[in-house]
């Protein structure tokens, strides 16, 4: 058991993020599973959202798979990729235990004319993903004036409906809000903090 721990809390690479990206672009999944970036987002949500949501729970949804598929996913020899998806959670944890302050959300960039573009639609995504699976408790925040504020990026990068609205803004427009994604997420994470009790560390 504790081998397993160990191998669990093994910071995840280079390399194997960009292992765990092919897997989620695979045949192996459905596809309805999050990309690398979603990925991140709903793990994040899950990390710091109202309370503690049990991987046997959300590891299913992560990759498109109903409850029952999971078992057969590892009879096929795809331990490895959902071991991945767990070691960027605990990495996720740690990180907020840490240094919250300094989190990042896992991204892409666009380069055109020059200019490098933050595309943080799939991100959000992931993360209004992850709060779906407690919506009713994300209520209190979506419905405080001041602390809704945070949820803003996240819905309107996330959603169908703040897609739409993202229609009138111009690239360079949508870049700049797209900078504010870290400081959402810094703010939704205070607004839990002392709301719920702390996420595990598995060791």
């Amino acid at each position: 058991m504790a081998f397993l721990m160990d191998k669990i809390n093994r910071p995840i690479t280079e390399e194997e993020l960009a292992e765990l990206d092919d897997f989620l672009n695979s045949d192996q999944v459905p596809e309805e599973c999050l990309d690398l970036s979603g990925l991140h987002g709903f793990l994040t949500a899950i990390t710091i959202g109202p309370g503690y949501i049990m991987p046997s729970e959300w590891l299913p949804i992560a990759i498109g798979l109903v409850e029952d598929d999971v078992e057969e996913n590892y009879s096929e020899g795809r331990e490895d990729s959902l071991e991945l998806i767990m070691r960027m959670y605990t990495g996720i944890v740690s990180e907020f235990y840490e240094d919250p302050d300094n989190f990042e959300p896992l991204i892409y960039f666009l380069e055109f004319n020059g200019k490098s573009f933050p595309i943080i639609s799939d991100w959000c995504y992931g993360f209004v993903r992850g709060m779906s699976l407690r919506m009713d408790s994300w209520k209190s925040m979506m419905e405080s004036e001041d602390a809704s504020l945070f949820l803003t990026i996240p819905l309107l990068f996330g959603t169908e409906e703040g897609l739409q609205e993202l229609e009138a803004y111009t690239p360079d427009e949508i870049a700049h809000i797209s900078e504010g994604l870290p400081y959402s997420v810094l703010g939704i994470y205070e607004y839990w903090l002392n709301r719920k009790a702390p996420t595990p560390l598995i060791n």
